[in-house]
């Protein structure tokens, strides 16, 4: 039985994908700390989430991991993990009566021995870190990045495929700039429209068809 997510407040996240929307195949999750940076001054417990579209070219997104791990319909990691699942977010039918996600389980390292308190804080602490409270690193010394799992309804969500729509990237005058960033649709489900190849140009759907994907 995995850690069970609960309904908390929005992030959002950004990243950079081709333009246009391309169909991608969920290849690994990982979770790793990130270093303090110009984005994230704290730092933060942050998701890997590596994709391959269908020519195997690899793109990596970090989406920071959601508050208490709880679910939330705008947040960028939950977007994909939906969309991953074949739906355009979770409803009514995937909590049980106190509010837990019930269809989902996180299968994150350590989390066996979670009983009470903050579940991101235990998480880190028995798992990126060591007896002295110092963070594990690899042979290149950063900080280690451990591999889980998201199952929904107890199928792994890894190698499963969804739509990933990207708009231009543009600065606060409106410009655009280099780079893409996820557009206002997010991940979209296969199910929901025929997904296009790698490099295709066509704008998104509209906000309308996918009313609870994730806002960047």
């Amino acid at each position: 039985m995995g850690f069970k997510p609960r309904k908390t407040a929005s992030t959002f996240e950004r990243v950079t994908f081709p333009l246009g929307e391309t169909v991608m195949t969920l290849d690994s999750i990982k979770a790793f700390w990130s270093e303090p940076s110009e984005w994230k001054p704290e730092g933060g417990l942050t998701f890997l989430l590596s994709w391959k579209d269908d020519e195997g070219d690899e793109h990596t997104e970090f989406p920071a991991a959601p508050k208490g791990f709880g679910y939330n319909e705008k947040s960028t990691f939950w977007n994909r993990i939906a969309a991953l699942a074949g739906k355009t977010g979770f409803g009514d039918e995937d909590f049980d009566d106190d509010g837990e996600l019930s269809t989902v389980d996180l299968e994150l390292p350590g989390m066996e021995t979670y009983k009470d308190g903050d579940p991101v804080a235990h998480f880190v602490k028995i798992t990126l870190k060591d007896r002295q409270g110092q963070f594990l690193k690899d042979q290149n010394g950063k900080n280690i990045k451990v591999d889980f799992d998201v199952l929904y309804r107890g199928e792994s969500i890894v190698k499963k495929q969804c739509r990933l729509v990207m708009g231009p990237r543009k600065d606060k005058d409106g410009n655009v700039q280099d780079g893409n960033k996820v557009a206002q649709n997010g991940a979209l489900p296969l199910s929901t429209g025929g997904g296009k190849k790698k490099g295709n140009t066509a704008p998104p759907p509209s906000a309308a068809q996918a009313p609870s994907a994730a806002m960047p």
